[in-house]
């Protein structure tokens, strides 16, 4: 069981001020440039986050693109992008638009999921250990067999489809609470704690995991991810300010307490 988030990088490159608006109408005002997937995929190149970062410097100023270049740029995004195909992507001069704002995935993006994933895991193994809890089993393991038991407690999405459908793959996963629970289960059947003892010290060793999770980040960063994040800060808008960076994710990291 994964709750996986998309691997792609994604960079918007905003033309004038940006209203809330539907998907269609961001899609005529902006253009998204996808880069190749950092982690997994068949087409993977060499391409790194500094290059990234140096197409974006060459490409402050740039004249809207026509609608067939729109088209072209959508079917990359959907085809996983292709170093190729970015590189060739022709900004013309003429400082009728800038760069506003870059946002990124987190998870499986900027840093390695899985060897974060697990660093968290072991230090909370470790904690549970310090409190000389009885743990026959990995909370992880826990983690699995209540997802069985009980989906649609942990897949909202699944409240009105059926539980076994392929869909059940695709919907969200409710990580934090299951973790709470898969801990809580372990104090109360293995550790004679009663419930209400038990959810509070559930509450205090995810706390530990959050904490070891965020602080494993750093150790598993992307290659170049730094240098590229540092060559996006130094971008200036034309009314002065600087270039907003942002997150979007379906995940619970919060990159504000990655040291």
């Amino acid at each position: 069981m994964k709750h996986t988030t998309p691997s792609a990088l994604f960079v918007i490159l905003c033309m004038g001020s940006l209203p809330f608006a539907s998907c269609s109408s961001l899609l005529r005002r902006s253009v998204s440039f996808v880069s190749t997937r950092t982690f997994g995929s068949r087409r993977a190149t060499n391409r790194s986050f500094q290059s990234s970062s140096s197409f974006l410097q060459s490409s402050v100023q740039f004249t809207p693109p026509d609608p067939a270049d729109l088209q072209r740029w959508e079917q990359m995004y959907e085809q996983g992008g292709k170093e190729d195909d970015i590189g060739s992507v022709n900004m013309k001069e003429g400082a009728r638009s800038e760069v506003k704002v870059v946002t990124f995935d987190l998870d499986n993006t900027l840093w390695k999921t899985s060897e974060v994933i697990s660093s968290a895991n072991d230090a909370l193994a470790i904690f549970l250990d310090e409190c000389n809890a009885t743990t026959p089993v990995r909370v992880e393991k826990i983690m699995g067999e209540l997802f069985q038991q009980n989906k649609a407690r942990y897949c909202p999405d699944l409240i009105h489809q059926d539980v076994n459908a392929t869909t059940a793959a695709k919907s969200p996963v409710l990580l934090t609470q299951l973790r709470k629970d898969a801990i809580q289960e372990v104090m109360v059947r293995h550790n004679d704690y009663e419930l209400q003892e038990a959810t509070d010290f559930a509450a205090k060793a995810f706390h530990v995991w959050t904490q070891a999770r965020h602080d494993a980040i750093p150790s598993h960063f992307a290659s170049s991810v730094l240098s590229c994040l540092e060559g996006i800060r130094k971008l200036q808008r034309l009314d002065g300010q600087s270039v907003l960076i942002g997150a979007i994710t379906d995940g619970n990291s919060d990159p504000r307490r990655v040291k």
